[in-house]
């Protein structure tokens, strides 16, 4: 064999085109997250919100901390709610990430005279809608609503408000969800009822997490998915809380978002004994659930039981009616970056330069015609001006009224540098409100293809250059890395 001293060489990019990690690399979000707690005996937020927040942070988008807090307050017979502090600069950072808590425990003792849910969701909507402090709008990006216990039922209901603006929901998170009800302990004068839990129409994907050994329960929900607990032994019963059951469902959810043993979120822990008991083998230990249903996370397939019923998405998600009358804001449902078709999925994904790429999106605008820009990006903040070049003409469409309609727009990417890497994002405007979303992936271009690779291969194996099927080592009709594999072993003299 010959040019043995080019052998490192091609090893190293055989191993950079293969084994280019997806998963393990950070691909940061673009969204807002907001989190919230539920009944609370104390005027002090609980610590797991700050908790769970960190730990989306620290483990999935590199430590940035574009934070802000919603505060609710009552004054008389009114309520007011105030975003302070809102510290997310959007302006620099290769991140697009909010993560806000919402914090109503100084009224979410109903037995003290606290309102409904329903009440505290109503004061916060132009928090979301309404630009704060200088900063664009939240509902500007995707959406996902965590919230635990009543704040289950009231994700719910502010998810349905944002509909009735027609403001799609990215993601719904009822944790335990448990509005009151007449059967909960009550107020002597005044009873305190919170809306029903319910999955509405601008709901993309909803999950459901509840336990069903003790009171308070949580509830299932139609048109989600539900993952529903009996006992669930250790975490907060180790240190002898009240409602150990009920707590344990958020417990177990930061548990999804943050994989290490034990972890903490500042009032309970749960280690490997938890999560061999909580999780199922699909499940992974937490790996493949909960947070893993995430724009940020992204691992996990979303279930079709908590998928939207639309004829594009492919769920089978049953979805309560909103009313539309004033539905203004446009709204990208999905983006999806395709090779041949196939959704390239979560993570980096290794490109030959010249591949031909569809852009597949997904859109809605109740009201108004609306106009659709793709963008390659060189990260995932739509804010920051570092965009690297418009992707195709801009795409105008009609009103749609309640019913997503699909498209698609070629992307010819010979023009692209070997080693660049590219975020592919959607832009919709009405002229007035403008909605971003992000397709998961995240693109490494590479001037060398696999194919090319594995002829050289070949070559170096002593073997002839071979572009039929003859090379198709565990015969799967394709050549790809298992062939690669096969030749670097024969180099190696692994194999004869």
């Amino acid at each position: 064999m010959k040019n043995s001293n080019l052998y490192p060489v091609w090893i190293i990019v055989v191993c950079m085109i293969l084994f280019n990690p997806c998963s393990a690399c950070h691909v940061y979000a673009d969204g807002v997250t907001i989190i919230t707690h539920g009944w609370n005996p104390s005027a002090i937020g609980p610590v797991w919100l700050q908790s769970m927040r960190n730990a989306v942070s620290d483990n999935h988008l590199g430590g940035e901390t574009k934070y802000g807090i919603i505060t609710v307050t009552k004054s008389g017979s009114s309520l007011a709610a105030n975003c302070d502090p809102c510290n997310f600069d959007l302006s620099s950072g290769a991140g697009g990430e909010i993560l806000i808590i919402l914090d109503w425990s100084a009224v979410a003792n109903h037995l003290t005279g606290g309102p409904s849910a329903q009440d505290v969701a109503k004061v916060i909507i132009d928090k979301i809608v309404i630009g704060q402090n200088g900063k664009p709008p939240l509902a500007e990006l995707p959406i996902h609503l965590i919230g635990h216990s009543r704040g289950g039922g009231m994700i719910c209901e502010i998810a349905r408000l944002l509909g009735e603006k027609g403001i799609l929901v990215d993601h719904l998170t009822p944790l335990d969800p448990h509005p009151l009800t007449a059967g909960d302990p009550q107020p002597l004068l005044t009873k305190i009822i919170d809306s029903p839990t319910a999955i509405y129409e601008n709901v993309v994907f909803a999950d459901v997490y509840l336990q069903n050994a003790e009171d308070p329960k949580g509830e299932s929900v139609s048109g989600a998915y539900n993952r529903v607990w009996g006992a669930m032994n250790g975490g907060y019963y180790k240190n002898g809380s009240v409602y150990p059951n009920h707590r344990n469902i958020y417990l177990m959810y930061q548990g999804t978002a943050d994989l290490k043993n034990p972890v903490s979120n500042g009032e309970a822990s749960m280690d490997s004994q938890e999560r061999s008991a909580w999780f199922t083998a699909e499940e992974s230990g937490g790996d493949q659930t909960g947070f893993s249903f995430s724009r940020i996370k992204g691992t996990t397939v979303r279930k079709n039981d908590g998928l939207h019923a639309n004829s594009l998405s492919g769920g089978n998600g049953v979805r309560q009616a909103l009313l539309w009358s004033e539905a203004v804001w446009p709204n990208i449902a999905d983006l999806q970056v395709r090779k041949d078709s196939s959704a390239l999925g979560h993570g980096r994904q290794t490109i030959p330069i010249g591949t031909n790429l569809e852009l597949r999106y997904m859109s809605l605008d109740y009201d108004s015609s609306s106009t659709v820009t793709l963008h390659a990006d060189a990260d995932r903040n739509p804010y920051n001006n570092n965009d690297l070049k418009l992707l195709g003409n801009p795409v105008q469409h009609s009103v749609t009224g309640k019913t997503f309609i699909e498209n698609t727009v070629n992307w010819d990417t010979s023009g692209m540098t070997d080693g660049t890497e590219v975020c592919v994002y959607a832009k919709i405007s009405d002229g007035s409100r403008t909605r971003y979303f992000y397709a998961p992936t995240l693109l490494v271009f590479s001037k060398y293809s696999l194919s090319n690779v594995i002829q050289i291969l070949r070559v170096m194996a002593g073997l002839s250059p071979d572009i039929s099927l003859i090379s198709d080592i565990n015969d799967d009709k394709v050549v790809g890395p298992e062939e690669a594999v096969y030749y670097l072993q024969k180099i190696a003299g692994l194999r004869n």
